[in-house]
């Protein structure tokens, strides 16, 4: 290799996968395409991944031979340079897991705290990616960064919905400190903030099991009328539909999920999906029509396999819950295959009622 090649390819072994326009923006070597041209002609451990071969990635034993010569060639200053750029081009373009991993990879706390604040609705609400944020949440704090309010907010909607009850109530109660000791100040809170704080409430009584308490949070909620937020409203209605659902006021409960599935429908997003297929399914097994809810249940569950693959949260749960519906109609061998997919993940299901479903199918 020509020493403007090695280079070259020390400056790209930092991206864990690559396109001709990122590697010439990343890098700045008006050369680029001619490098990669060569590189695969001469079949020099660079894969092709996708059919139009516009994205590519190093071997994973050559990418790691490059990145340690990369750290004795490299200075220290220019590894952050590629990396910060690296996720500038990500987020341009969309890239958001791949643009939030070099901002942190290149100690630029502040950057991967702003594009957090950016994404954080689409990683925990649309694509339900709970684990993944908290961990990149908590290395922004681990490195004295601060959080954005939709990050903040966010982050604790993960804790709540990882059953991190503790560490969710504790930065729920940071959560309202901040908001409240930021009022009127440069950095205050947006307005709708109070009312999403008492939305946080709500889902951390309903996890809890204190489902009175959440009712009655819900219905207070509801009363108010201070949100124009679809997705807050929906969720407020699916909570209220839960609770109505176990107090047997079944009329009441399909009148309350009528309307948040017709405004989480229209807004779209798996998760929200998801889980108007899984509380539909529970009023239709309360009420003892399993053939029905079973049908609504694996619509949900094809559907959720299909936007968030088969190792979600909300995979196993549709699963196990539609056991039950497998075991009421007889179809012992289905209801087996459903509790193989959502029995190893129980401990991590949102509802009390939905897990019961599974083990009661299971005994």
């Amino acid at each position: 290799f020509t020493p403007e090649l090695r280079e070259f390819l020390l400056a790209i072994s930092h991206l864990h996968t690559f396109t001709v326009d990122q590697c010439r923006y990343v890098t700045g070597n008006e050369a680029t395409e001619q490098h990669v041209d060569f590189l695969l002609w001469r079949n020099v451990f660079v894969i092709p991944l996708d059919r139009n071969r516009e994205v590519y990635r190093l071997h994973g034993l050559f990418r790691e031979y490059l990145l340690g010569e990369a750290n004795r060639a490299i200075p220290p200053q220019r590894r952050r340079t590629l990396l910060t750029r690296a996720a500038g081009w990500c987020e341009q373009n969309g890239r958001w897991r791949d643009a939030i991993g070099y901002a942190l990879e290149s100690g630029e706390i502040a950057l991967a705290s702003r594009i957090l604040d950016r994404t954080a609705t689409i990683f925990v609400r649309d694509r339900g990616d709970i684990q993944q944020y908290i961990h990149w949440i908590e290395r922004v704090q681990a490195a004295k960064g601060r959080i954005g309010w939709e990050a903040n907010f966010w982050y604790v909607w993960a804790l709540i919905f990882h059953r991190r009850y503790a560490a969710g109530l504790q930065q729920h109660d940071k959560l309202v400190a901040r908001q409240r000791a930021n009022l009127g100040k440069a950095d205050a809170p947006p307005d709708d903030l109070p009312q999403r704080i008492d939305l946080l409430r709500i889902c951390i009584d309903l996890l809890t099991d204190r489902l009175a308490d959440a009712y009655a949070g819900s219905e207070s909620w509801l009363a108010a009328k201070h949100s124009s937020d679809t997705h807050n409203i929906g969720s407020v209605h699916c909570v209220k539909t839960i609770c109505l659902i176990s107090f047997f006021r079944f009329a009441e409960a399909r009148q309350s999920m009528r309307v948040a599935q017709q405004l989480l429908f229209e807004l779209g997003g798996a998760v929200a999906i998801g889980w108007v297929y899984l509380i539909n399914g529970l009023l239709l097994i309360h009420e003892g029509k399993y053939a029905h809810a079973y049908k609504e249940l694996l619509a949900g569950l094809a559907r959720i396999r299909g936007e968030l693959g088969e190792d979600s949260i909300l995979s196993d749960t549709l699963a196990i819950t539609a056991a039950k519906c497998a075991v009421e109609t007889g179809q012992a061998d289905a209801a087996r295959r459903l509790l193989a997919q959502g029995l190893g993940s129980a401990h991590s299901h949102g509802l009390v009622g939905t897990t019961a479903c599974g083990f009661d199918a299971a005994v």
